[in-house]
């Protein structure tokens, strides 16, 4: 899943932020980067292109790959294609690409660009390779002139049809799309068929925090299959425990999902209006919160809720008592004394 998008004009430097700003790339930016009078600039633009159609059904046109470019200006007939650092030396002195440093570019090369919030040297790490970019390519353009450009876009676009890139769209993101054709869901009733939605709309917004695909969650089959069995039905927990879940919420997760499915939309509506339990954030159900726990958050919690320190002590005594008990057990076994 695409972590993070940048963007450069000669002007402006922007960072899109797909996790939050979905539905916007699949409309705004998607009709500039479909728009084929507008000329996208890319560095080995396979992958990227690749990538905006698997994630967001983007079909990007009017490219122009500075790598290609590069060997135009050079008259490299080989195909050899530069990395952007040694491209970028060719035409901006070292001080000026302090960032590429081996050190720097190794630790933030392997970051983690799906943390939230982003640290400031990361952003500014992702956003140094398009703010030049941009620059290079009108330096390049000024020396290889109309010709040069268009067989640059010539062979991008050669190289683009020997890749093969087009994907089947999957389209999670639209979840009533998903199931358009399924016979189970036209026989369900409006308000099962309601619940199937906003589960693959809460299956869709967690899979993007996670950047995972949301059939890692549930499956589409599995869904409809649950949705359309009684609460108490034997079959219910057969299908739970083939769920591929999310490791570490796979317990939170099944409770609030069998209360969802037993209780309807109410008892959703009613988690998603709910503080989280970790930052006190709404907008999201409070089990699938992904944000780093703190000492601070929980101090203020507990603050706020005097019931679940209580309720935590209470488990925390019963763990103890639990461990000591197998622990005197394994003594007994060894033949040492009981503590």
């Amino acid at each position: 899943m695409i972590t993070l998008i940048q963007l450069s004009t000669y002007e402006w430097d922007f960072f899109i932020d797909p996790f939050t700003l979905f539905t916007r790339v699949r409309s705004n930016l998607k009709d500039m980067l479909e728009d084929p009078s507008v000329i996208k600039v890319l560095h080995g633009c396979a992958n990227d292109v690749r990538f905006l159609q698997r994630d967001f059904g983007i079909f990007i046109v009017g490219v122009i790959d500075t790598q290609m470019l590069f060997n135009v200006l050079k008259a490299n007939p080989s195909g050899t294609m530069i990395k952007f650092d040694n491209m970028a030396k060719c035409f901006y002195k070292p001080n000026d690409l302090a960032y590429l440093s081996e050190n720097e570019k190794a630790i933030l090369t392997f970051a983690d660009f799906r943390q939230r919030p982003l640290p400031k040297k990361i952003l500014l790490y992702a956003l140094a390779d398009v703010h030049i970019l941009i620059r290079i390519y009108f330096l390049m353009k000024e020396k290889v002139g109309y010709n040069g450009i268009l067989q640059a876009a010539q062979q991008t676009s050669s190289l683009l049809l020997k890749k093969g890139l087009t994907y089947t769209i999957q389209r999670s993101e639209m979840p009533i799309l998903t199931f358009k054709k399924s016979k189970e869901l036209q026989a369900m009733n409006p308000n099962k068929r309601k619940l199937v939605e906003e589960i693959l709309n809460w299956r869709l917004d967690l899979a993007l925090r996670i950047d995972e695909k949301p059939e890692y969650l549930i499956k589409d089959q599995d869904l409809l299959e649950l949705v359309s069995l009684e609460d108490k039905s034997p079959a219910l927990m057969t299908i739970l425990e083939r769920i591929s879940q999310y490791s570490e919420s796979i317990e939170l997760w099944k409770a609030s999902l069998c209360k969802i499915l037993s209780q309807g939309l109410k008892y959703l509506e009613n988690m998603k209006a709910t503080s989280c339990h970790n930052y006190g954030g709404n907008g999201h159900c409070a089990w699938g919160c992904l944000e780093d726990y703190s000492e601070e958050n929980q101090k203020r919690y507990y603050r706020d809720n005097p019931q679940s320190k209580t309720a935590v002590n209470r488990r925390r005594r019963q763990q103890k008592q639990e461990n000591k008990r197998i622990r005197n057990e394994q003594n007994s076994r060894e033949g040492a004394p009981n503590e």
